[in-house]
């Protein structure tokens, strides 16, 4: 069958939802601004009033977000091919030989490409001035 337009865009969508969990695997957790943390709004709203809210942001006061853009691979409809295919007719049953009748059809198929595209994301890096895995190491910036 042919993939139309639905299907294209389908794969585009894929294959950028799977490039950016294949470059995301070693990022940071994600900072939520609202909470605080990086656990979700619900499962902090049970324990919110029984930690120290400026600690728990403080912990993650060294990471920094970063918008950074990738070309992600897409494959898209580019056209169709036409092809002949040759048709033969089968004998009557009970018949081993007569004369075969030969049609050709001719059938369409689509031709695909590979296309890029720059997708954008965010990514959580240690903010100027600190290192380490978790962004603790501070280092003097020399003026």
């Amino acid at each position: 069958g042919m993939a139309g337009p639905g299907v294209t865009a389908w794969l585009c969508i894929w294959w950028g939802l799977l490039a950016r969990e294949v470059w995301g695997m070693n990022y940071p957790p994600r900072y939520n601004l609202y909470t605080g943390s990086n656990l979700p709004f619900t499962q902090l709203q049970g324990t919110a009033q029984a930690t120290n809210g400026a600690r728990v942001a403080s912990r993650h006061r060294n990471w920094c977000a970063y918008v950074v853009s990738r070309t992600v691979s897409c494959v898209v409809e580019d056209g169709v091919d036409t092809y002949v295919k040759p048709d033969y007719q089968p004998c009557v049953w009970g018949q081993l030989q007569c004369p075969r009748v030969v049609t050709y059809r001719s059938f369409v198929r689509p031709r695909y490409k590979v296309a890029y595209k720059m997708v954008s994301d965010l990514e959580w890096r240690c903010c100027p001035g600190y290192s380490g895995d978790d962004c603790a190491e501070s280092g003097t910036l020399l003026t």
